[in-house]
């Protein structure tokens, strides 16, 4: 039916947006995990797209750990995926907090990278910048 897997993917990303349109999440993970098992280790929108909602659903889902790969894989293909980077912030705050029952402990680079801007006062100027 389709004359590559570019087609294909770019089928089945749309399919499963439909479906999350229409509330039916439980097939738009199907059709977003279908597009990330065609071509592992491709890199483009669309697969960062696809990482980025199948971690939707792994959140409302409280399964916090593999939502958390999911989307660091998202914001390592297209970094300035705003989106995938607040859903990240949130799922390590939720995770500190304790919201999420913790198999394995949080991967210690994680903790810094989230916890590096929380020691920055944004009342007192950075050295170097005036106000």
């Amino acid at each position: 039916m389709y004359s590559d897997e570019r087609e294909k993917m770019s089928a089945l990303v749309s399919i499963g947006k439909l479906q999350t349109d229409i509330g039916r999440l439980d097939l738009a993970v199907l059709s977003y995990r279908e597009v990330l098992d065609m071509q592992p280790g491709v890199e483009t929108p669309e697969i960062a797209d696809a990482h980025m909602q199948v971690a939707i659903s792994l959140l409302d889902s409280q399964q916090y750990h593999e939502a958390v790969t999911h989307l660091e894989t998202a914001t390592a293909i297209v970094p300035t995926l705003a989106a995938a980077h607040l859903l990240l912030a949130n799922s390590f705050r939720d995770m500190v907090r304790g919201k999420c029952r913790r198999r394995t402990p949080l991967p210690s680079s994680s903790l810094m990278t989230w916890h590096a801007p929380l020691r920055a006062n944004p009342r007192k100027p950075l050295r170097g910048t005036r106000r």
